[in-house]
């Protein structure tokens, strides 16, 4: 039997068997068993949490391994099931996924193996245990840190104008055999408190927040996350209490607990969501001031005053490509991507948002002239017949390979069959012998069914393939209709782009604007390399000198 080995653990600090420690459990239980196990593919994850398997280099690999054809190893050795997965719809996905490849999995721990009729019972209670410790784990730490910040003590995070002093216990060590950290004390960094009142002070005299960012910029003042000053870092948003003008820590009030993240199951990436007011924990703190209130009161009547008036410079938040060549576009000076500035123009990020002193290019293109200018070049040059032609080649493939899959599926299918049959039949002359017991009925049943089950799967078959030819057809006709989608459903048009082009470099050489288009995938850039256009001055683009 040729096995492979799975370990994990959460974080570098956990009390908990170590990587070396469940590889060693692992090759044991395989010695006992006289198993193999395959030096190539003992596969870890080192302080990754298991509540999603989204996020795990090690696990994804080892069953993307399973997938390949022929399949490297035929059996997974793993100490518990929490190693895998901490909720029962991961581990059951990774389960059914493995099965369906005929690789199964011991978990050494609790004694299950996945190749018995019991393993998906036993690994659904044991998914839930898991996932009630993760539920318990995250409510006591919440716990704990509330705590933390009840008592003035930092909670996590530490924002811009302060710094952490930790307490160390010298009875305890860390890894690396340093006194360990038992806590941290938010006090003020001299250095960055002396910008904010900075910030504070530009502000109230009348500088604008994108002047503001330029003027720290031009006098290479680093960032809160050590890179330049964008204005939404200075303005942020009044009712989230994000950035420089809204962190009411500056009065002395230390403010936790307003947001969570929670990962999306599907993606397993986290998402930052608002907690009710009344959910907060608000610490006065007043030898954490850094603005006095006069100056802070005066910072929020200008606030108030801008918003009336519709500040263009409101942070609004990250979102989804709104236009066409959102995310595009990039400026070959400094590499960023243009934005939207007003209504109907693009414009550098940088130049936009963080100053002449990040970036100096300070020309702004018309959106309908670019946008007219580059989709037809696009479709005109790229979805000709050889590129119709390679998307039916790879669709073919796509089909072939499932075709493939459906064969070897049957196969196992087959085989399950004569299985069942055969236990069928011994069952039957157990009894015909005089051997019956409280579960024969039953186990007869079950073979009944799953012989019933396995013969409705064979003569169904796979569904049916979309035909090439109707795919080609609508692939056809979507983009044929791009310039229709440029117009009413932009977003759309940028989702298809996204998909082609990798990005659309704009050089700024005076008179002209050059442009270059480099495809996404590597197949594609094979069939088209790309091409150049310039617009001319006067045509649609003009630097902002020209009052635009």
């Amino acid at each position: 039997m040729r096995c492979a080995i799975y370990a994990r653990y959460s974080t570098e600090l956990q009390d908990e068997k170590s990587i070396e420690d469940q590889v060693r459990e692992c090759r044991d239980f395989a010695a006992k068993k006289g198993w193999t196990v395959l030096e190539d593919h003992i596969y870890y994850d080192r302080a990754v949490s298991g509540a999603s398997t989204n996020n795990r280099e090690g696990l994804n690999l080892m069953i993307n391994e399973v997938m390949s054809d022929p399949r490297p190893f035929d059996r997974i050795l793993v100490d518990d099931t929490s190693r895998v997965a901490r909720n029962t719809i991961d581990a059951l996905r990774t389960f059914h996924r493995l099965k369906f490849k005929g690789v199964f999995i011991s978990f050494i721990s609790q004694g299950i193996d996945t190749a018995l009729e019991t393993a998906e019972e036993m690994i659904t209670l044991h998914g839930m245990v898991d996932s009630l410790y993760i539920r318990e784990l995250r409510k006591k730490t919440h716990r704990g840190l509330k705590g933390r910040a009840l008592d003035g003590m930092n909670a996590g995070g530490c924002p811009y104008g302060y710094k952490i002093e930790y307490t160390f216990d010298p009875t305890k060590k860390d890894r690396f055999g340093n006194p360990l950290a038992t806590g941290g004390q938010r006090v003020i960094d001299p250095i960055e408190a002396e910008i904010v009142k900075r910030i504070f002070e530009m502000y109230i005299s009348g500088l604008s927040t994108y002047k503001i960012a330029e003027k720290l910029n031009s006098e290479k003042v680093p960032s809160p996350r050590g890179g330049t000053w964008s204005f939404s870092a200075v303005y942020g948003d009044n009712k989230k209490g994000t950035g420089i003008l809204n962190n009411e820590q500056y009065i002395g009030k230390y403010i936790w607990n307003k947001s969570e993240w929670i990962k999306d199951p599907e993606t397993g990436k986290r998402k930052r969501f608002e907690r009710p007011r009344d959910e907060w924990v608000i610490v006065d703190c007043p030898e954490l001031i850094i603005i006095p209130d006069k100056l802070w009161e005066a910072a929020k009547r200008r606030q108030a005053e801008v918003g009336k008036k519709n500040n263009p410079y409101t942070y609004r938040g990250g979102r989804s490509p709104k236009y066409a060549l959102s995310g595009l576009l990039k400026c070959s000076q400094c590499g960023s991507s243009y934005v939207i500035s007003g209504h109907n123009q693009y414009a550098c990020a940088s130049y936009k948002n963080r100053g002449v002193s990040v970036c100096s290019n300070n020309v702004y293109i018309n959106k309908n002239l670019i946008e007219s200018a580059i989709i037809p070049r696009i479709t005109g040059e790229l979805f000709n017949d050889s590129f119709f032609d390679d998307i039916q080649s790879r669709v073919t493939r796509i089909l072939n390979a499932s075709k493939d899959d459906s064969k070897e599926r049957r196969n196992r299918l087959e085989k399950e069959l004569k299985d069942q049959e055969t236990k069928l039949d011994n069952l039957i002359k157990a009894i015909e012998s005089g051997i019956i017991t409280d579960t024969t009925k039953t186990r007869i049943e079950e073979a009944e069914n799953r012989i019933k089950e396995i013969n409705e799967e064979l003569k169904n078959g796979p569904k049916d393939k979309p035909r090439v030819a109707v795919l080609d057809s609508t692939i056809r006709n979507l983009m044929g209709r791009l310039d229709e989608l440029m117009i009413k459903r932009p977003q759309k048009a940028r989702a298809i782009l996204g998909k082609l082009i990798d990005r659309i470099d704009v050089t700024n050489e005076k008179t002209r604007l050059k442009i270059e288009i480099t495809p996404k995938d590597e197949v594609i850039t094979n069939l088209y390399s790309g091409f150049s256009l310039s617009l001319v001055a006067g045509t649609g683009f003009e630097p902002v000198t020209f009052g635009l």
